[in-house]
């Protein structure tokens, strides 16, 4: 089962005020827990391993993506239509966020 979040826009600093958590979970106590961090803002490698290193495109950690992992999103602006596998400027593009994942966002 998966859940989508629709085309447009994903305004995490609008969705979370403060340090509250967005949760999409079905994660099960079977799964290995690991942290991706997504941040537009970060310069270092881009695989989500730490904030310095994190993803600068949600699209890009939800492929990452295993089940049982958590997904924290950094405060900013992310759009289904950036990042690999996408198409820039594709108006049908969403956030697919299969099952066994936890989203959390609004960290600083």
């Amino acid at each position: 089962m998966q859940s989508c979040l629709h085309a447009g826009e994903l305004h995490v600093a609008l969705l979370v005020l403060t340090a509250a958590a967005i949760t999409c979970s079905f994660a099960s106590p079977a799964f290995a827990q690991s942290v991706i961090h997504v941040d537009a803002d970060a310069g270092g490698a881009n695989d989500g391993t730490s904030w310095e290193d994190a993803f600068v495109y949600l699209q890009d950690a939800l492929a990452a993506a295993e089940p049982g992992n958590e997904i924290w999103i950094a405060e900013g602006v992310y759009r289904p239509d950036q990042g690999g596998g996408v198409t820039a400027g594709d108006r049908e593009a969403r956030f697919v966020v299969p099952a066994g994942l936890a989203l959390y966002g609004g960290f600083d």
